[in-house]
């Protein structure tokens, strides 16, 4: 948590690419997290863009991307890794027709 706060999303990304949290938990004999969603929820971009735009609406400044530091410190590493799947910020954002913030 505390590397999220600061910035650090090194250890989160490698967690990532070596399969998630849950894969890590049950190599390491540990309980993973545990989301309210289920195996492919991000296959529709539809859902992405909703989840996103409610996010910024709620937590984030209404018509821009929010940065990648600023999903994970609000736990929103979900969104983080659906916005990679569809090709990144940049591509996401003129997607969702979201101004893209330096």
């Amino acid at each position: 948590k505390e590397m999220i706060e600061a910035g650090n999303l090194d250890l989160p990304n490698a967690i990532w690419r070596a399969g998630g949290f849950d894969r890590l938990a049950a190599l390491s004999q540990l309980q993973g997290p545990r989301t309210n969603r289920p195996r492919g929820c991000w296959s529709d971009f539809q859902r992405l863009r909703t989840e996103l735009l409610e996010f910024i609406n709620e937590a984030g400044v209404p018509g821009k991307m929010p940065h990648q530091v600023e999903l994970a410190r609000a736990g929103r590493m979900d969104l983080i890794h659906a916005i990679r799947k569809y090709g990144g910020h940049a591509k996401v954002a003129a997607m969702c027709r979201v101004e893209l913030t330096q």
